[in-house]
């Protein structure tokens, strides 16, 4: 090898002894800024939960009220009368006349249908000859008896004086007694032929099928010409107050007493009723329940609506749902006491999607709502306005 190469040997060795020590410096450089993080990262994990009570964190709040708990709920009914009526014949006879039609309108005790009355007329006409006839009979009857009754009188003041033998007493006493038994028969006769004639006036009535309350004809059952008998239906008739029918589950029943309003949704309006009766028992798992509308207008007969009412599920202090808490089984909130978060221990009572009613806490708390991650008891808070409220109650 010449000077030269050699030299340019040596140049070369030490260039690579050079990068090889800086190569080596760094690796040391790096190994050691990894050793400072961690321990500075370790320093900062035990700091963070000694510094975590001490920042001021905000905090969403509201205050709580006592009151009532209520949810909404909804079923469907559907608009019925109060009263429906088949209406039939008390009589027999041929319709003559339809007074009438489905429909119309008519007024307590108004003519609706009208039967064939001629045989009824010849029937009552005749009663009340016999009627007559009996009247006469009967004063006829009268005076006689009170002929003979005084006759007896004479009869007895004669005989004191010895003025006629006892056998003249005792025959007009026998005349008498006779006359007297006449007479009431012939009352007895008067007042059979009254009642055959009020018999006659009824069954005549009775060729007038009226209607028992003021009401609407849904249905005309009969035509003209047509015979009908007793219990034949001539027509329906339903009232002008509608009522709503509507079922419930059995745990809403007993919140539902004669009186508690509800609300009959029909295509964007509402209509106010009532519960106009107790509930009865649970039929095929549901409560039959009756509503009365409240004012004078509610919907046609037959139609289907959405039933909406307010069941009280409890009382207590009404807290938004955002703000119950749970750790190991116990129900808790957060409270904001002189700038502290407090966990107060709770008991639920109800709920709803959107609050509880409660106990544990005393009414016009402030409590956090939503609270952040991390928040502890003892926590340094910045209370801020909330815009979820305690929705679902009622003070």
């Amino acid at each position: 090898m010449s000077p030269k190469g050699h030299e340019k040997g040596v140049l070369m060795a030490r260039w690579w002894v050079f990068v090889g020590g800086v190569l080596i410096a760094c690796a040391l450089i790096a190994a050691g800024c990894s050793a400072g993080r961690a321990s500075s990262s370790g320093a900062g994990a035990s700091g963070k939960a000694t510094s975590a009570k001490s920042q001021t964190i905000p905090v969403q709040a509201v205050e709580v009220k006592a009151g009532s708990l209520d949810d909404s709920r909804a079923a469907a009914g559907s608009v019925v009368p109060v009263k429906q009526s088949n209406v039939a014949a008390q009589t027999s006879g041929v319709v003559v006349a339809l007074y009438h039609q489905a429909g119309d309108w008519v007024a307590r005790g108004e003519a609706v249908v009208g039967l064939n009355d001629s045989q009824l007329k010849l029937t009552l006409r005749s009663a009340q000859a016999n009627l007559r006839s009996a009247q006469l009979s009967v004063e006829k009857a009268k005076g006689q008896a009170d002929l003979a009754n005084l006759t007896v009188q004479r009869d007895a003041s004669l005989i004191k004086e010895k003025l006629i033998p006892q056998s003249k007493l005792d025959a007009d006493a026998a005349v008498a007694a006779a006359a007297n038994q006449d007479y009431l028969s012939a009352q007895s006769a008067v007042e059979q032929a009254s009642a055959q004639v009020a018999q006659a006036e009824l069954n005549l009535a009775y060729t007038s099928i009226r209607a028992p309350f003021p009401g609407q004809l849904s249905a005309l059952s009969v035509a003209e010409g047509e015979y009908v008998s007793p219990n034949t239906a001539a027509f329906v008739l339903v009232s002008s107050e509608r009522q709503i029918n509507f079922a419930v589950p059995p745990s809403d029943a007993s919140l539902l007493p004669p009186g508690t309003t509800v609300q009959f949704n029909l295509e964007g309006r509402s209509y106010p009723a009532r519960v106009s009766q107790a509930p009865s028992s649970p039929i095929g798992g549901v409560v039959p329940v009756v509503a009365l509308f409240g004012g004078s207008v509610a919907p046609p007969y037959g139609t289907i609506g959405t039933v909406s009412y307010a069941v009280t599920l409890a009382s207590g202090v009404i807290v938004p749902i955002g703000a119950l808490q749970t750790n190991e089984n116990q129900n808790f909130v957060f409270t904001v006491v002189e700038s502290k978060a407090a966990a107060r221990p709770i008991k639920i009572l109800g709920e709803t999607g959107v609050a509880a009613a409660v106990t544990g806490i005393e009414p016009g708390s402030q409590v956090i709502v939503y609270p952040p991650p991390g928040l502890l008891d003892g926590s340094t808070v910045r209370p801020v306005s909330a815009q979820t409220q305690a929705a679902g109650g009622r003070s």
